[in-house]
């Protein structure tokens, strides 16, 4: 197999199908898309991958969940020690929630897309990735349930995941999985890695606890 085949290139036949310019079909609306990345669609998948057009879209399904979640939890992250939500509070909240997202998204992108390449051999385009991600990002306001969100989001989020993989790699489930999980330890890796370098002292305290 060729080493980082595009998606488009890989799947030529399915783009035909969904171009406006092919007689037997038109593609679908924004809705039926949204609708469709989160049922877990191949056929939104395969469109919004391919479609340039989506990109903002993406972007604009990124950031209206994070001014959700920042506004009704994100607050209360910054103002741990306050009894009161100051409305300074809540901006910033809802600032580094959408920062958040926004950079998790774009890591995720390069790591999914490095890891199928990897193990695969073959991968979709950087914007391809992003633009599926983004559309399955708002999964995100289920954090909100009380006590269980981050089990919805979690167990929710990684079906997608290996769904949108699936397609996006045209691999079977089992190799979907496999990428989605090591990617995921790869993100866990990262911001361990990000978080010691911004604060150093932390590995030295911790080293201090142990000992």
């Amino acid at each position: 197999m060729e080493p980082n085949r595009s998606f488009e290139s890989s799947h030529h036949r399915s783009d035909s199908h969904t171009s406006p310019g092919a007689g037997e079909s038109r593609p679908t609306s924004f809705w039926k898309r949204f609708a469709g990345a989160l049922l877990g669609s191949r056929r939104a998948y395969a469109e919004i991958a391919g479609d340039p057009r989506a990109t903002w879209q993406a972007v604009a399904l990124i950031v209206f969940p994070g001014i959700l979640v920042g506004a009704f939890g994100g607050a209360d992250i910054v103002t741990q020690s306050t009894e009161e939500t100051t409305r300074g509070a809540e901006i910033v909240g809802v600032a580094k929630r959408l920062l958040s997202g926004l950079v998790f998204t774009a890591t995720m992108t390069l790591i999914l897309r490095g890891v199928s390449g990897w193990l695969e051999g073959r991968s979709c385009s950087f914007g391809g990735w992003f633009r599926v991600l983004g559309f399955t990002s708002p999964i995100e306001v289920l954090i909100t349930i009380p006590t269980y969100g981050w089990i919805a989001v979690l167990v929710y989020g990684s079906i997608l995941y290996v769904l949108a993989t699936r397609e996006l790699v045209a691999t079977n489930t089992r190799t979907a999985i496999g990428i989605v999980l090591v990617s995921f330890v790869c993100q866990i890796l990262l911001g361990r890695t990000l978080g010691l370098l911004k604060n150093p002292q932390r590995f030295f305290d911790k080293n201090v606890v142990l000992g």
